[in-house]
């Protein structure tokens, strides 16, 4: 019986080792490098739109806020007169 041990083991072994060799020199598949990207750069016309935006309607509230001051100035001196 141990002959027949130490023949499975030996055979086991060898199965073992050529299993490992097999998977072990089996070729990887190559990726292919990523393709480099250029960074989007932004459309000068887009570029602080919000901002511009914010800036414009600050400026027609600053129009309708000097009107009507300048119409209560006026309207309070005809009142003084």
């Amino acid at each position: 019986m141990q002959t027949n041990q130490k023949s499975f083991r030996k055979i086991f072994i060898a199965l073992t080792v050529t299993a490992l060799l097999f998977s072990a020199c089996g070729e990887k598949p190559q990726q292919p490098p990523a393709p480099q990207i250029a960074p989007a750069q932004p459309d000068p016309a887009k570029l602080f739109q919000q901002e511009r935006s914010a800036l414009d309607k600050a400026k027609a509230i600053e129009q309708t806020v000097q009107k009507s001051s300048e119409e209560s100035g006026k309207e309070m001196e005809r009142q003084a007169q």
